[in-house]
């Protein structure tokens, strides 16, 4: 598809009119109503047309050509679009797309993930959180902060203790405190069953919420 080149084609393109009032063509209804007349300047936008679409898709025009439209139309069609057999191999940029959906995290200690879920249609953003303390942690109520806040809610937060020294005789757990836990900060209790020790290498968690 190419533009007309006829002997009776001139150098320059038609005026194009200003808008009317837009109808329907006609074959007319004899000394009633005249048929319609196809001017260039239609015929000059209905090859323009065609014809930017196919320069578009970075086909060279050629007449002789008769598939050139549809072509243009797959090659522009596929250029932003992501074709299932890729499996997202596609993407210009993974990262940059998992975060355009809300995926995001540190991994790190203290760290957290955030998952974007849709639940009932509404898109919440689950959140994993982790993290530890090293101290010497004996019989007794702490607090830590998350590191990032819960915007809603804490569902639920494992506690541990530390034994960096494989010792037997650190008879210490960990409860959750959940009526102590905020949305920026965890609370635990460490308990000691009375022997032999106390004492613990520290502290730990798991939590999740959104």
């Amino acid at each position: 598809m190419d533009r007309y080149d006829d002997a009776s084609c001139i150098a320059t393109p038609p005026t194009i009119p200003a808008p009317g009032t837009p109808g329907y063509p006609t074959d007319g209804v004899p000394g009633t109503q005249a048929p319609t007349t196809f001017r260039a300047w239609l015929l000059h936008a209905l090859i323009e047309e065609i014809r930017n679409v196919i320069v578009a898709a970075g086909i060279t025009p050629n007449k002789a050509v008769l598939t050139q439209l549809r072509d243009a139309i797959g090659v522009l069609g596929n250029s932003n679009a992501l074709l299932k057999a890729n499996n997202l191999s596609d993407l210009a940029s993974l990262p940059a797309a998992l975060a355009n959906l809300g995926f995001t995290g540190s991994l790190t200690v203290p760290g957290y993930a955030v998952i974007p879920l849709s639940i009932g249609g509404i898109k919440k953003n689950l959140i994993m959180q982790w993290g530890y303390v090293v101290t010497s942690a004996s019989e007794g109520h702490y607090t830590f902060p998350f590191p990032i806040a819960f915007p809603n809610q804490c569902l639920v937060l494992v506690p541990l203790v530390l034994n960096n020294t494989s010792s037997t005789s650190d008879d210490v757990w960990a409860q959750w405190d959940q009526a102590g836990t905020t949305l920026s900060a965890g609370a635990i209790m460490v308990q000691w069953d009375g022997q032999p020790s106390d004492q613990s290498d520290g502290y730990g968690y798991l939590t999740v919420g959104f």
